[in-house]
C-alpha cells in the first residue's frame, strides 16, 4: 500500500503555512501577472476577504489614527 512519511510537526506546519499563503495570494498574483490595473488587484483582494477581516484592515477614506 502507502509508505508512511515520517514528518515532524514544525516541517508540517511550515509546509502548511506556504500552502495557506500560497492559496491565498494565488489570485493577486495572477492578476498580477496578467497585467491588471493596481485597482482590479485590489478589488481581488478585497472581493477574498471575510467581512470581519475587512473590518479590520478596511477603513473609510478619510481615516485618521487615534494615536497620530
Amino acid at each position: 500500500m502507502f509508505e508512511p512519511i515520517n514528518i515532524n510537526r514544525r516541517a508540517f506546519l511550515r509546509v502548511a503555512a506556504v500552502g495557506a499563503a500560497a492559496a491565498a495570494v494565488g489570485p493577486l498574483a495572477q492578476a498580477a501577472i496578467t497585467g491588471d490595473a493596481p485597482e482590479t488587484v485590489v478589488k481581488t483582494l478585497y472581493d477574498s476577504l471575510t467581512e470581519k477581516q475587512r473590518g479590520e484592515v478596511c477603513f473609510p477614506w478619510d481615516h485618521k489614527d487615534k494615536d497620530r
